[in-house]
């Protein structure tokens, strides 16, 4: 996987590519799904660690532009500063952004670079989707192993699981937002219209997730207006598909 920054000076189009992973973003015409990006903002630093969900496509009027889709991982905060990056990295190895750069620009880091900087912010436990989205990277390298390769590994690797302790954010979500929501589905997904896979044991109720437009953890509202109820196949593809 490559590992790139995307450096942008309008903090908005950031924080609205943050929580919305539909939208395109301009980037390297090397850029390929899987890859990792750090989102830096001109006058705050870098704020964002991204993952491309689709490659890079040419723009059908700009012939050497490249669009891809980027999916958030997690957020940096306090954000990593321009001073805190140059501490960190020296000229020879890689030079960071310019702090009068205006527009937006991708560029290209090495690995080693990417994971110094990224561990500036280890106090921050990695959420439960950064993790998920991790396994799940690392399982796709495993299926592109010969089965020789792949077999060796399994009769190498330990047979229980390790344990990590993860710290997470919980938010106290309204309990009235989640049931205006299921009402008004009247027992439907709103995003692919088929009914409810199952009943829940509990009351008898089809079975639903209440998922919201823009993330809790990116300043999205408790609303209805901002929460969709979704069957588990389509709230899933909203986390980890297209």
């Amino acid at each position: 996987m490559q590992r790139f920054m995307l450096i942008t000076r309008e903090e908005t189009t950031a924080e609205q590519l943050g929580s919305d992973p539909k939208l395109s973003w301009s980037c390297s015409s090397s850029t390929m799904r899987g890859d990792r990006a750090l989102v830096y903002i001109v006058g705050s630093g870098v704020r964002f660690e991204w993952r491309a969900t689709s490659d890079a496509e040419r723009h059908r009027y700009h012939r050497y532009r490249f669009y891809c889709n980027f999916k958030p991982i997690r957020s940096f905060k306090p954000p990593i500063t321009i001073k805190q990056l140059r501490a960190a990295v020296s000229r020879s190895e890689w030079s960071p952004p310019h702090t009068d750069f205006r527009g937006h620009k991708s560029i290209s880091m090495p690995t080693v670079i990417y994971d110094r900087i990224k561990s500036l912010r280890t106090a921050r436990q990695p959420s439960e989707l950064a993790k998920e989205i991790e396994f799940r990277e690392k399982v796709r390298d495993s299926m592109a192993l010969s089965s020789t390769e792949r077999q060796k590994l399994l009769l190498s690797g330990p047979r229980l699981p390790k344990k990590l302790a993860v710290v997470t954010t919980m938010f106290v979500r309204n309990p009235h937002v989640v049931a205006a929501v299921l009402l008004r589905a009247r027992g439907k997904c709103e995003r692919c219209g088929i009914k409810a896979p199952f009943r829940r044991t509990s009351d008898g109720t089809p079975y639903l997730e209440v998922h919201h437009r823009i993330r809790l953890a990116n300043g999205g509202e408790d609303t209805v207006e901002n929460a969709v109820a979704r069957c588990p196949n389509c709230h899933r593809r909203e986390h980890f598909g297209q």
